[in-house]
């Protein structure tokens, strides 16, 4: 997906520039996502019991999508710290900081990125796609960190750290002190420049520290929400 970076809000001409810079297709309507970007923050509350004002919504599309919603709850945290109207420097927008094209790809327009409800529902949508997706290389023990891995490194990436785990002699099916380590190697031109790298250099250990802080937040999401089975 990509890696953390500091989020801000935009002004109207930091925005046209930015989406200048982005040149993507999906952004068809450049006044309403303006229009989105100049409201005042809505004030949520939280319930108790409750990990977020959201929780509903995480709820609702986790059980559609067959994901804990303490999974899904705690990605948009490690995100946006559950603030929707968060745009990053890239352009990763609300809750669950989705890039347009991917957002578009599960239903989400431009003109919804910071509706929350379109997030989690694109955001989830997506998780799950990357879950489908890994089962077809036979990822089934540790597919969470996998899963994590591809929502915030990418899918190439981790195809790639799969690829090379493969050819290193690693067990291109596990995580920890497989995959894991390939993934980190690319950070190494010795590795990122193998013929079989597809998608060069990588820095995996952000996505590594990014995984524990997701499952980390996961856990005390559980014991918050009395949703203590695991």
């Amino acid at each position: 997906k990509r890696n953390r970076e500091k989020k801000k809000e935009y002004s109207q001409i930091e925005l046209i520039s930015l989406i200048n810079r982005m040149n993507s297709t999906n952004i068809i309507n450049v006044q309403v996502w303006l229009k989105c970007l100049r409201r005042k923050p809505k004030k949520y509350v939280v319930k108790e019991g409750h990990v977020s004002p959201f929780d509903n919504l995480f709820k609702h599309y986790a059980k559609e999508a067959g994901i804990d919603w303490t999974l899904v709850a705690a990605v948009s945290y490690v995100e946006s710290r559950f603030r929707p109207e968060i745009v990053s420097k890239s352009g990763a927008s609300g809750l669950m900081q989705l890039m347009p094209r991917t957002a578009a790809n599960y239903g989400c327009r431009d003109s919804m990125l910071l509706d929350p409800e379109e997030n989690i529902k694109a955001g989830t949508a997506l998780l799950a796609d990357i879950e489908r997706r890994l089962r077809k290389k036979n990822i089934e023990h540790d597919l969470v960190y996998f899963t994590l891995a591809g929502f915030h490194a990418g899918l190439g990436h981790i195809y790639d750290a799969i690829t090379m785990s493969d050819s290193l002699g690693y067990n291109p099916t596990l995580w920890h002190d497989n995959v894991e380590v390939c993934l980190q190697l690319k950070a190494d031109p010795e590795y990122y420049n193998l013929p079989f790298v597809r998608l060069g250099r990588f820095n995996g250990k952000v996505t590594s520290a990014y995984i524990k802080e997701v499952l980390d937040y996961q856990v005390a999401f559980k014991k918050a929400s009395g949703d203590v089975k695991m």
